[in-house]
C-alpha cells in the first residue's frame, strides 16, 4: 500500500488539452493539475487530481523514475522533470497564490500561468530579496539562479527542515533557540539532524590539522550529540563516497571532495562542515512535531547550501516567510522582540 505524504489544495487550470508536451512544461513548472487528468510522479511520490478545485494527495512510491499519465487509454507515460519534492512544491505554491486566481476567472491560460509566476516571483522577493543579492554578491550565483521555497508538511521526513517553536527553548537547550535543522536520517530507529544557522569562530583549519584546501571553511554548530563528529554537507552527486540525503543535497565523501578542490573542480565554498549533531529516539520527533516544538517544512536545496553568516535577513525568519500564512506572522512577532535582527 502507498504511504500518503502530504495533501495540498489545489486550484485546477480551465481551459482545452493542448500538446502532451505542452502540458508537462505547465504541470512541473506552475504546479497546475488540469480538470480529467491523473498526475503520477512516481520519483518517490503519486500526485493525483480531479476536481476542478479540490485537493491533490501526494503517496510514498518507489519507482525510480517520474510520468505524467493522462485519462485517455492510449496515452503513454512521460516524463516529469525534477524532484517529486520540487512538485510537490509547485502545488503548494499554487494554493498560496489562489487568490490571484480567484480573481481571473476568464483569463488566457497563457496569461494565468504568467500571473501566477508573476506573484510567486514577488511572494519569493520580499522573504529572499536581501539574501540572494548577498549571494550574487558572494560570487554564489549558482545558490541564486533558482527561487528558494519553503512550506510546511505534515510530518518529518529525511532531507527536511525542522524550525525550532519561535518562542521555545528560551531557558534550556537555548542552542535550538530560532534554530533551523536539516534531518538528514529519519526511520523506525530515530532521527539526526544538524543544526544549519549556528556558526562557530572557528574554521577548518583550527579544528584539523587534515583540512587540506578547506582550512579557511567556517564550521558550524551542528547539535549537541557526537563530541569529534564533523559532518560534510554539500549539493554535489559527483563526489564519491557520499551519501545522498535527498536529490541535490549530499553527506560525506572528504576525501574525493579535498581532491576534486586541489584539482579545481570545485570551489571550497561549495561545501560546509558541522561540529556534533542533534539527535532523537524512536517516535521522539514524531512526538515534538505533533506537539508544536518544530514547525516541519520542506525546502529548496539552495536554502541548505548557502552561508548563513551575517545575513541581511536571518535564515531563520526568511523561511518562515516563505512558508506564509501563519507562519510569516510568526516571524514578524518573533522579530519584533528582537529588534537588533541579530538572530541567524
Amino acid at each position: 500500500m502507498e504511504k500518503v505524504i502530504q495533501s495540498v489544495p489545489v486550484c485546477v487550470a480551465r481551459g482545452e488539452r493542448d500538446t502532451r508536451s505542452t502540458h508537462v512544461v505547465h504541470l512541473s513548472r506552475a504546479g497546475c493539475v488540469r480538470r480529467g487528468l491523473h498526475v503520477s510522479l512516481h520519483l518517490g511520490a503519486t500526485v493525483s487530481g480531479r476536481s476542478e478545485r479540490g485537493r491533490v494527495t501526494i503517496t510514498q512510491a518507489s519507482k525510480d523514475e517520474a510520468f505524467y499519465t493522462g485519462d485517455d487509454a492510449d496515452d503513454e507515460p512521460l516524463p516529469v522533470v525534477g524532484d517529486w519534492r520540487e512538485f510537490r512544491a509547485n502545488l503548494v505554491a499554487q494554493s498560496q497564490v489562489e487568490s490571484v486566481i480567484d480573481s481571473l476567472e476568464d483569463i488566457e491560460e497563457g496569461e494565468l500561468e504568467s500571473r501566477i509566476d508573476v506573484e510567486r516571483r514577488s511572494r519569493v522577493q520580499k522573504a529572499s530579496g536581501e539574501n540572494i543579492d548577498l549571494l550574487k554578491k558572494q560570487g554564489l550565483s549558482s545558490l541564486a539562479e533558482n527561487l528558494p521555497w519553503a512550506h510546511p508538511i505534515a510530518v518529518p521526513e529525511k532531507g527536511c527542515l525542522l524550525l525550532a517553536n519561535a518562542f521555545m527553548f528560551l531557558g534550556n537547550q537555548q542552542y535550538f533557540n530560532q534554530a533551523v535543522v536539516l534531518l538528514i536520517e529519519h526511520n523506525e530507529s530515530g532521527s539526526m539532524g544538524i543544526i544549519l544557522n549556528r556558526p562557530t569562530q572557528y574554521d577548518m583549519g583550527q579544528v584539523t590539522d587534515q583540512a587540506g584546501p578547506f582550512e579557511s571553511n567556517p564550521v558550524y554548530f551542528g547539535g549537541d550529540v557526537g563530541d569529534g563528529a564533523v559532518s560534510l554537507i554539500h549539493g554535489r552527486r559527483d563526489v564519491t563516497n557520499s551519501l545522498e540525503i535527498r536529490p541535490g543535497l549530499y553527506l560525506g565523501g572528504m576525501d574525493c571532495a579535498k581532491q576534486m578542490v586541489t584539482d579545481g573542480q570545485a570551489k571550497p565554498e561549495e561545501f560546509k562542515f558541522f561540529a556534533r549533531y542533534a539527535g532523537w529516539g524512536p517516535g521522539q520527533l514524531e512526538s515534538e512535531a505533533e506537539r508544536d516544538v518544530w514547525y516541519v517544512a520542506a525546502s529548496a536545496k539552495e536554502l541548505v547550501l548557502k552561508p548563513v553568516i551575517k545575513l541581511p535577513k536571518p535564515l531563520y525568519r526568511e523561511i518562515l516567510e516563505l512558508m506564509g500564512g501563519e507562519y510569516s506572522e510568526t516571524a514578524r512577532k518573533a522579530f519584533s522582540e528582537d529588534p537588533s535582527g541579530e538572530n541567524l
